[in-house]
């Protein structure tokens, strides 16, 4: 039996014991699956959303699986602050926030920040990990403009990977394909629209053309439009967030301009 099929298993237990309500267990099992999936590249994803996301759950009904993982995010913090800001620690610190405080990333940003021994390779890594947060923030000032740009063609790339013609022969089943898709999808809107609203705000009006052009090739629908939108409403770019009501109206049917309808009286008159 390889790694990835031991892994499935525990986690089948993990999530069995937990439907039982044998908390205890269920929490040592999901735990194994968390330490033992580490070398497993196939298998992060699931380590970092599922396992910690439904380990928190249970912390819901079970206090010692919230401890545990509030005990782990705080070692990572400890890791951080002495130095170590290799790839592994960030992410499973981001991973765990993500599970048990979505505050706390712009909160020890901050902390970091204001110390003494300022850090800024430190500083740009999280800045990395958490931009979204600090975008929805506001705190664009927070930005170079090669990060930005940075931002732009590492979502271009990802966008590329999972609309060629390589991703679709992949040996998938539809469902994992539809799967994959829609979060490709997700992630294309989300992390493109709140790059294309830090660029606006940042006046990187070149950045900004080219971020909602990779959104609308992909997404020119109600959907799309609406939320790049609302990503020039918030920047306060609003003759950049009526010029893309006009030509919404101008490339889709009136009766699919629900979300975009919605969207246009938030624009500031």
């Amino acid at each position: 039996m390889g790694l990835e099929e031991r892994l499935s298993k525990r986690l089948a237990e993990a999530r069995a014991l937990a439907l039982d309500e044998r908390f205890e267990e269920a929490l040592q099992a999901y735990m194994d699956v968390f330490e033992d999936s580490r070398p497993s590249a196939g298998f992060a994803g699931v380590r970092l959303s599922y396992v910690l996301g439904e380990t928190a759950a249970i912390g819901n009904r079970y206090a010692p699986a919230r401890s545990k993982l509030f005990e782990m995010r705080n070692e990572k913090e400890k890791q951080i602050i002495s130095g170590d800001n290799s790839l592994s620690v960030l992410h499973e610190w981001s991973a765990l926030n993500q599970a048990i405080d979505q505050k706390r990333p712009i909160q020890f940003y901050d902390e970091l920040k204001s110390a003494d021994s300022e850090n800024s390779k430190i500083l740009k890594e999280i800045r990395n990990l958490i931009w979204q947060q600090l975008v929805a923030a506001k705190r664009y000032s927070e930005f170079t403009k090669e990060e930005v740009s940075t931002q732009i063609s590492n979502l271009a790339t990802f966008t590329t990977m999972h609309s060629t013609q390589d991703f679709m022969r992949m040996t998938l089943s539809d469902d994992q394909r539809n799967l994959l898709m829609e979060f490709a999808r997700r992630k294309l809107l989300e992390d493109g629209c709140s790059l294309f609203e830090c660029a606006l705000a940042l006046n990187l009006n070149d950045m900004a053309g080219e971020i909602c052009k990779l959104v609308l090739d992909q997404e020119k629908t109600d959907d799309g439009y609406a939320r790049l939108i609302r990503a020039a409403t918030n920047a306060s770019a609003i003759t950049r967030a009526r010029e893309l009501v006009t030509e919404a109206k101008a490339n889709l049917r009136a009766d699919n301009l629900i979300k975009v309808s919605s969207a246009e009286q938030q624009i500031p008159r």
